[in-house]
């Protein structure tokens, strides 16, 4: 079993912080070639940024006063979408007409509070992650259809509730993690029917997040005992098996692939680790970051210059790469 160690050497060095009110960051994002960022707060304002002269600055409140549960962004359309605390989907897009952010409600409440939302890479199909089960929606003549619900039997004393989501890279598999440590691999059959096509079993704290890569069959997945994972398929059995692992001390809240999927980055109470994918496949850890608050989320710019850490006081701290 391999630990995590803290790499010492500094590749990012803090430029500058931000301040986002009092509330916790749910996203945060590099926009426009990084000249602008838009951050996201559980509990108040979607707010704007904007870097002049190499200097960030206060660009702005696009909205006021929402009360979230989650938030994903769409690269394909550059948008944000956002559930409520009761269920609602909102997207917030910027449209070029008005020069301005505008939201729009794509699904109306159900009820149901969803823990997390995740996208397909065209932004076509959206999972969502309720207490146990998980919900596939498509993109419909505009409209967001529900084609799909992914459930698993357990008994009431096993309590069993999914934790994350996420596709693989090609939308034809969905990762589900669930607070008894194990991750449920569905795969779709025929274009039409999903079914689970394996479990990997190797975690034995409560899965806190699943990511696969956008441009590879791997998969990095956590739990709340700082455990990292990180799995790849296996061209000849198709099935999933353990690349690396390592063991940390604290709950893993974030995990965030770079748009080239070499690099993965992971928010563990204050702390941010960043590894780096070698040519010889194996994981080496770049950096480890020390920040104020527990990180809440990671955004890296496209050309991996700049990064971002969102914390859970709302403070913003933005990172420069600096080389070796």
């Amino acid at each position: 079993m391999q630990q995590d160690p803290i790499n010492k050497k500094v590749y990012y060095k803090e430029v500058c912080s931000l301040k986002h009110q009092n509330s916790r960051i749910l996203e945060a994002k590099y926009l426009y070639d990084n000249q602008q960022i838009i951050s996201i707060g559980k509990n108040d304002h979607f707010i704007k940024y904007e870097q002049q002269n190499k200097e960030w600055g206060f660009g702005g409140i696009i909205l006021e006063n929402q009360q979230l549960q989650c938030c994903t962004f769409s690269q394909e359309e550059n948008s944000f979408i956002y559930a409520h605390q009761k269920g609602q989907i909102d997207q917030l897009i910027y449209n070029k007409e008005q020069e301005r952010w505008v939201s729009k409600t794509i699904r109306e409440s159900e009820g149901n509070q969803i823990l997390e939302i995740q996208l397909n890479s065209t932004s076509k199909k959206m999972v969502q992650c309720l207490y146990d089960f998980a919900v596939v929606l498509e993109k419909q003549n505009q409209e967001w259809r529900e084609i799909c619900s992914l459930n698993e039997n357990f008994t009431e004393d096993e309590c069993i509730f999914s934790t994350s989501v996420s596709f693989n890279r090609d939308s034809s598999e969905i990762a589900i993690g669930f607070t008894d440590g194990h991750i449920s691999i569905w795969k779709q059959i025929n274009n039409e029917e999903w079914l689970i096509s394996e479990k990997l079993e190797l975690h034995t704290g409560q899965i806190t997040k699943v990511r696969f890569n956008s441009q590879k069959d791997i998969l990095v997945s956590s739990d709340d005992k700082g455990k990292i994972v990180i799995w790849e398929r296996n061209e000849q059995t198709r099935k999933y098996e353990i690349q690396c692992q390592y063991e940390g001390d604290n709950k893993i809240e974030i995990i965030y692939w770079n748009m080239d999927s070499n690099i993965v980055i992971i928010g563990s109470g204050s702390q941010v680790r960043i590894l780096k994918r070698q040519k010889d496949k194996k994981w080496m850890f770049m950096q480890t970051i020390e920040v104020k608050q527990i990180v809440s989320c990671i955004d890296i710019s496209k050309d991996n210059k700049q990064l971002l850490i969102g914390q859970n006081d709302g403070l913003i701290s933005i990172y420069e790469y600096i080389g070796q």
